[in-house]
């Protein structure tokens, strides 16, 4: 054979060069020597170890139609006898070999079939290649498979990456050209490049300037193709963060019985296919118990035959595969309450923290909650930065953020939100008004002040018409004056009929009768029914608000109102175009420069507030209803503004919005939403209003308008007498005596025929007769009439 022709072994010191020659195989192991030397030598075979990577890159370019390629890792000293077998094994075959470290071999075409069925299978049209010059060939038949089946690959040889940084540079812009879809690598590469391109893109998500910004670890495959004697030693992914890594180990070894589907006849011929996944320490405690370690779940033969009993990925089907989250929330019952031990916060409850432990459940991740050091929601600062928890994830400071945060355009600028959990009302909370605060005016409560205007009105005009028509009226022409109203009588007496005790006399002419009688059914109707709703209101308490609306609030100057500071409340006032907004806002400012409670960040504060003076809350339906569901002295007013959205928060561009929303989604089509609602939803209501069928007793208080009245009454009554005293002095004083006293020599009796016959004969020839309506009928003369 031509391995007994060998003529001499040389070694060249100066440059120590080992150099095997038999005329057309030279074996090379020094990096110095050039393609220039190589090519003129016009060698057949070339062995170079891998750690000469430059000189193969070098080879790889200058010479493609080389035969042969060998990879060794023990030196140039291998094993002469394994030489013999590989090449008189490939006598007159018309393929490219490359040869393990164990000796054993695999032809390149062989390799490149089972990589692309691998490929295949996964039905990538885009994928990244790394690849380093020992395995440029490989790549050259692999590239060839892929390109007949319109398959694109970008392609990045590591040996030219040496510098660690350069690798990050790399997966950084490859990351930001391809992150808004799903990023597939292909690795064909020695084990020590694989190892090296692992860890990197592991740190990945991990570094200072990628924290929270990156999802690498979670939206990227892996196909690793080399060849390791120990995978978990070689490739060491121990502490790796990668979920989907795949390797095809072109290392032949035993075959092994426990794998479902992979023939143990031949163990030539199975090369096994391992995927990393997360496994679980005994006897450790829950922060320690997870690593990471290669399995194996199929193997692949020669002829690209792909035998396997699970999918490539199995890690895409476990959610997060156990990824730790920091996850803030804020302290807002009943959607997230505190479990304090010895002042100190242990665990927290209620509907977001239920929803939190049921998305872990689903998407497989463990989580730690914090509050957000300001106790803030979060609103916008000066500099444009945010507070609170907004602030956390702008900053990247945590994973996820779990609470009653409202959807809002300027938030989503500096975070993403997921689709709302909860939907909810904002309106005003209040303390309802002291039940005998106005009972002074209680006897006006049943007539509003329209009513009570039109009345006083109906009273005068209808006392002024009746005196109108008592002095045109042609009945008192005829029938004589008797019963005539004027204005003060009239007066009286309509004011006697509505209040149904009538006057002293009544009209005499039929058009006066008529306009009392229509007066007294109007005065029927009010009283009837003014008493009735008297009754009610001093049988049945009312719960009314002082006001019902944003308008009628900012309408009176009696209560001040306030909001919770640091919520989108405050923003959303701040930057409204309504005016009824503005002016809440404008109230809020106003009251803010004396009194910072009213945008205290603690709903407590405005609690208390409210008891203390008089303050309305504007806020959250839900916590409302439920701090005044055991409060029976708060309300809430009518008006309710469909404003609020609650979503899971994550940071801005992230690439798990949907992946929670669709969570999310399944929760609430599942009815879970609802049982957290009725879980911590106050069961029942504690304050009851009195049936309308009870009664009371009637206190003093509830008359005390009454008593009221009848002392005015009194005073009036007194201030009227002194007024006529007045008067009586002021005509006495002014007025002089013009005519003689009236002296009354006697009252004759008579009747109605003999009184109208004096009166038609004398009454013009003697003025002074005066009639009387005595019911006597006499008349009065001033001077005896001889009969």
């Amino acid at each position: 054979m031509w391995i007994q022709s060998i003529l001499f072994i040389f070694v060249v010191y100066n440059t120590y060069l080992y150099a095997l020659t038999t005329g057309d195989i030279t074996l090379e192991c020094d990096d110095k020597l050039t393609a220039l030397e190589i090519e003129q030598r016009n060698l057949d075979v070339i062995f170079v170890p891998l750690y000469a990577s430059k000189l193969i890159h070098v080879i790889a370019e200058h010479f493609v139609n080389i035969t042969h390629y060998s990879s060794v890792t023990d030196g140039c000293m291998s094993n002469l006898n394994s030489l013999e077998t590989v090449l008189s094994t490939s006598a007159g075959k018309d393929r490219n070999l490359i040869f393990t470290v164990s000796g054993n071999f695999l032809d390149v075409q062989t390799a490149a079939t089972m990589s692309f069925a691998v490929f295949t299978k996964l039905k990538w049209h885009l994928s990244i290649i790394f690849f380093d010059s020992s395995y440029a060939f490989l790549l050259d038949e692999f590239a060839a498979k892929t390109n007949k089946e319109t398959h694109m690959q970008k392609l990045y040889n590591i040996d030219d990456f040496s510098n660690e940084d350069d690798v990050m540079e790399l997966l950084k812009n490859l990351y930001s050209e391809l992150a808004e879809s799903h990023i597939n690598f292909t690795v064909l590469c020695n084990h020590e490049n694989a190892r090296r391109l692992l860890r990197k893109a592991s740190a990945f998500d991990q570094t200072k300037e990628n924290f929270r910004h990156t999802a690498l670890r979670d939206h990227s495959s892996w196909i690793v193709v080399t060849a390791a004697s120990s995978l978990n030693e070689d490739i060491d992914t121990s502490t790796s963060l990668l979920d989907n890594v795949l390797i095809l180990n072109l290392w032949q070894e035993e075959a092994m019985s426990n794998v479902k589907n992979c023939s143990t006849n031949n163990k030539a011929q199975n090369y096994y296919i391992y995927t990393l996944m997360w496994k679980t320490k005994t006897q450790c405690s829950p922060k320690c118990n997870l690593y990471r370690q290669f399995e194996i779940i199929g193997c692949m033969k020669p002829n690209g035959s792909l035998q396997t009993n699970s999918v490539f990925f199995p890690n895409s089907n476990y959610g997060f595969n156990r990824r730790h989250m920091l996850v803030t929330t804020k302290w807002w019952p009943p959607f997230t309450e505190r479990i304090q031990e010895d002042g100190k916060t242990v665990d927290y409850v209620g509907y977001c923290m239920d929803l939190l432990r049921e998305m872990g459940k689903a998407l497989n991740f463990t989580y730690t909650v914090t509050e957000p050091v300001d106790d803030e929601f979060g609103r916008m600062l000066d500099n444009k930065s945010w507070s609170g928890m907004i602030g956390q994830l702008e900053r990247r400071e945590v994973d996820l953020m779990v609470a009653t945060t409202s959807i809002r355009p300027d938030r989503e600028k500096v975070m993403d939100f997921t689709l709302p959990f909860y939907y909810d009302t904002s309106t005003l909370l209040m303390k309802k008004p002291d039940p005998n605060e106005k009972k002074l005016l209680i006897l006006a409560k049943p007539l509003r002040w329209e009513v009570m205007l039109c009345t006083g009105v109906v009273l005068v005009v209808c006392g002024l018409f009746l005196c109108l028509t008592e002095h045109i009226s042609p009945y008192y022409i005829i029938h004589g004056n008797r019963g005539k109203q004027d204005f003060q009588r009239s007066f009286w007496y309509m004011f006697g009929a509505l209040l149904t005790q009538g006057g002293e006399s009544v009209p005499k002419s039929p058009s006066g009768r008529t306009l009392i009688s229509a007066f007294w059914l109007f005065s029927i109707v009010l009283v009837g029914t003014y008493s009735g709703n008297l009754i009610a209101f001093l049988t049945v308490p009312l719960d009314k608000p002082p006001f019902n609306s944003l308008d009628e609030m900012i309408a009176q100057s009696e209560y001040k109102w306030g909001t919770i500071g640091g919520t989108f409340f405050v923003t959303w006032f701040n930057t409204s175009t309504v005016e009824t907004l503005q002016a809440v806002w404008a109230g809020i400012k106003r009251f803010n420069k004396t009194d910072p409670e009213v945008l205290s960040p603690d709903p407590n504060v405005h609690i208390a507030k409210m008891y203390r003076e008089k303050y309305v809350y504007f806020g959250d339906k839900v916590y409302m209803d439920i701090r005044k569901s055991n409060r029976c002295e708060l309300m809430t007013a009518e008006e309710e503004i469909p404003n609020n959205y609650y979503a899971v928060g994550l940071p801005n561009n992230s690439l798990y919005t949907k992946i929670f929303s669709d969570q999310i989604i399944s929760l609430q089509e599942g009815g879970i939403m609802q049982t957290f609602k009725e879980k911590h939803w106050p069961k029942s209501i504690f304050c009851f209003a009195p049936s309308g069928l009870q009664s009371r007793p009637i206190s003093l208080i509830d008359l005390q308008a009454a008593f009221y009245l009848i002392g005015i009454g009194i005073l009036m009554g007194f201030i009227v007498l002194k007024l006529e005293f007045i008067l009586s002095w002021l005509s006495k004083k002014c007025c002089h005596q013009t005519h003689e006293k009236c002296v009354h020599l006697r009252t004759i009796p008579t009747n109605q025929d003999v009184l109208d016959a004096i009166t038609e004969e004398n009454i013009v020839s003697d003025p002074i007769v005066e009639l009387s309506d005595e019911k006597d009928e006499t008349i009065i003369f001033s001077h005896f009439i001889q009969l």
